[in-house]
């Protein structure tokens, strides 16, 4: 994953948005959701793992949460300081505009969820 395929998603979302040169970069699973994870904690599917944003991972789970108000409750408080951060922020605007884009794209997912994310954008623009 590279810094312009970031901004260049992110911007095509939000066009507002601007300083996201992305700093701190680790090695990330990529595609980290719930189905992507057992019920004993286990992280499957890694065809994609690579480097990416700090803290993507953590980024994309909480983006596909976002329709479960005690998961959310619960990163929130428990992750508290993590929210500050700034590639955090970048890396939770940047799954949003994916899931936007894939939706406006292939519809791939459901309308609620999507205005979910929409709204939840407004936090970290």
């Amino acid at each position: 994953m590279r810094d312009e395929y970031i901004s260049r998603r992110i911007q095509s979302i939000f066009p507002e948005v601007s300083n996201l040169t992305v700093s701190k970069w680790s090695t990330s699973h990529t595609d980290l959701h719930w189905n992507n994870i057992t019920k004993r904690g286990y992280i499957l599917d890694w065809e994609s793992w690579g480097v990416s944003i700090y803290g993507n991972d953590f980024a994309k789970l909480y983006v596909m949460s976002l329709l479960n108000e005690n998961v959310i409750k619960y990163l929130r408080t428990k992750y508290i300081e993590i929210f500050n951060q700034k590639e955090i922020k970048i890396g939770i605007l940047y799954n949003i505009s994916e899931v936007i884009y894939m939706n406006k794209t292939y519809g791939d997912f459901e309308d609620n969820f999507v205005k979910k994310c929409l709204m939840e954008s407004k936090v970290f623009i």
